[in-house]
């Protein structure tokens, strides 16, 4: 298998607004690609769906033979990921950036509850970054 990405027939729609169209393209392991063009173009909803933060409208997409939706801290310590706007995801609680990051591990180190109470974040499931 040379293939690093898949992308078949992938599109993606907001409310009805259609933002990936039947995307189809391959990138070959040790290929360098990238992805240009204009805000709005679709290119952040793309990378969500490769890496298993959004699920696709239709069509599929694999990341190393693996499918997106079902990519685990094994796959994602493959890859490696850069987040935009520090790491943090400020429609999250805490709590569930924490669990995000815990899962981008892939192990179960601490009780993040536990740990959030621990530095005064009481009901850290209800409070936002």
């Amino acid at each position: 298998m040379n293939q690093a990405i898949g992308v078949q027939d992938l599109s993606h729609s907001f409310g009805g607004k259609i933002v990936l169209d039947h995307l189809d393209f391959q990138v070959e392991k040790g290929e360098i690609f990238g992805l240009l063009g204009p805000s709005g173009a679709g290119k952040t909803t793309l990378i969500r769906i490769l890496t298993g933060q959004l699920k696709a409208t239709a069509g599929s997409c694999a990341v190393l033979g693996v499918s997106s939706a079902d990519m685990t801290g094994r796959q994602y310590r493959q890859i490696g990921m850069m987040m935009d706007h520090l790491g943090l995801y400020e429609r999250m609680s805490c709590y569930d950036n924490l669990r995000f990051y815990q899962m981008l591990d892939g192990r179960k180190s601490r009780d993040i509850k536990a740990l959030l109470e621990q530095v005064g974040l009481g009901r850290p499931e209800k409070r936002r970054s």
